[in-house]
């Protein structure tokens, strides 16, 4: 008979995985089994350069297409305050021992997302209005998700942005209602959620069964759900409001 000796590395990922079963936050950054450690740092990067790339969007694509300077000045508050989150994510990452690397070319970066990608997609107000309501929406349910999740300093984190996320929603929801009042900003606005949708299905990840990382963040609860039924979840939140102003909303694919 075949006696298995427990690795220490076997040992810290039962305990981990005991301590989540529990509903257990876990506080230290030492001690962490490979994978999880691993994980967790994946996902940190993917938020840090969400935060990163969204304030740099709003800062250097936005304000030029604001109706008013007051309007010009709120989006580039926006960005200010995406700025500040990715600093916030980078202060967590520090103990973790990872450095920010940026790539020299944009579509280079690693962890970047698609919808960030895609800056000629800034060709309207309404475009900005759109980006904001929809990608503040989705990165506000990941990050509800990401709260739920292990990691304490991270749900922390998380907690102290929410009312600045929650405002960034709240801006752009009334924004485009007050810009589909005119026939021509309906036809903007609709040409802008044709343009931002596909992108932003893309931030909840592949479908289920072609997700290669999909199994891990489950397995350590960074993630409660399947990325088909988060994007199905957002489709539900947000089309009630895009039909009551008469947009077509495609369906989440």
């Amino acid at each position: 008979m075949t006696i298995h000796t427990l690795t220490q590395e076997d040992i810290l990922e039962q305990e981990i995985l005991t301590k989540i079963a529990r509903g257990e936050k876990v506080w230290e950054y030492t001690d962490m089994p490979k994978e999880f450690r691993d994980t967790l740092i994946e996902l940190l990067l993917i938020q840090e350069s969400c935060e990163y790339r969204g304030g740099e969007n709003y800062l250097r694509y936005c304000p030029r297409l604001a109706p008013t300077a007051e309007e010009a000045a709120f989006i580039a508050h926006i960005g200010i305050e995406e700025l500040d989150h990715g600093a916030r994510v980078r202060e967590i990452l520090k103990p973790l021992g990872r450095q920010i690397r940026r790539a020299r070319h944009l579509y280079k970066e690693k962890h970047i997302l698609r919808i960030f990608q895609h800056p000629e997609l800034f060709i309207s107000w309404a475009h900005v209005l759109m980006f904001n309501f929809l990608m503040d929406g989705a990165a506000g349910q990941q990050l509800a998700e990401f709260k739920q999740g292990p990691y304490g300093p991270w749900s922390i984190m998380i907690n102290g942005i929410e009312e600045e996320e929650k405002g960034h929603v709240e801006y752009g929801t009334k924004g485009i209602k007050e810009w589909a009042s005119t026939i021509r900003g309906h036809a903007e606005l609709q040409d802008a959620l044709d343009d931002w949708w596909p992108l932003t299905m893309d931030v909840f990840g592949a479908p289920n069964t072609k997700s290669s990382r999909l199994a891990r963040y489950r397995k350590y609860n960074f993630k409660q759900i399947g990325n088909d039924e988060a994007r199905l979840a957002f489709y539900q939140s947000v089309w009630p409001l895009l039909a009551s102003i008469c947009l077509v909303v495609p369906r989440p694919n």
